[in-house]
């Protein structure tokens, strides 16, 4: 059997880097550095899971999966955002959930909103919820790498017989 590809561990450990980074800035206080970095890692971790799928068939990765943010996050879970109103309105919610929504997202995580302010902190101030998709992220990570774990296994013992 042909050797795993390295670039689906370096992306692997790309999407750990990017993971720990988004601890370090924490909601409310820094949400679009944190929902930045979670969504960088997913993309991370969704190439590697391309990649190692299409090692695994022996076919070729699909070329979207590198050129098309959207592409990447069609299986994510939402993330939320609260709006509350004047008193006594009811507060609106709106959720990301498809993958045009998180491609949205990252550009305005990262340049501020076409329809909204250009200023990051105002958009990001507070009442982000990415609970859900960073619990779904580290998930994520951690079935691929049993998956390896298991490949790496099973080849040693190959080796040795």
């Amino acid at each position: 059997m042909k050797p795993m590809p390295d670039s689906v561990k370096d992306h692997i450990s790309n999407a750990h880097y990017y993971l720990k980074a988004a601890a370090k800035f924490p909601p409310p206080t820094q949400n679009a550095a944190h929902i930045l970095l979670l969504l960088i890692s997913w993309e991370n971790i969704v190439i590697a899971d391309s990649e190692l799928s299409a090692w695994a068939t022996r076919s070729d990765v699909n070329p979207q999966v590198y050129k098309d943010h959207a592409h990447k996050y069609k299986d994510a879970p939402e993330i939320h955002r609260i709006i509350l109103g004047p008193s006594g309105t009811k507060p609106r919610e709106i959720r990301f959930s498809s993958g045009r929504d998180f491609a949205e997202l990252r550009l305005a995580c990262q340049y501020g909103s076409n329809t909204e302010s250009k200023k990051v902190s105002t958009i990001f101030n507070r009442d982000w919820d990415a609970d859900d998709f960073q619990r779904a992220l580290v998930s994520k990570i951690g079935w691929i790498e049993a998956l390896i774990g298991i490949y790496e296994k099973e080849l040693a013992k190959a080796r040795t017989v």
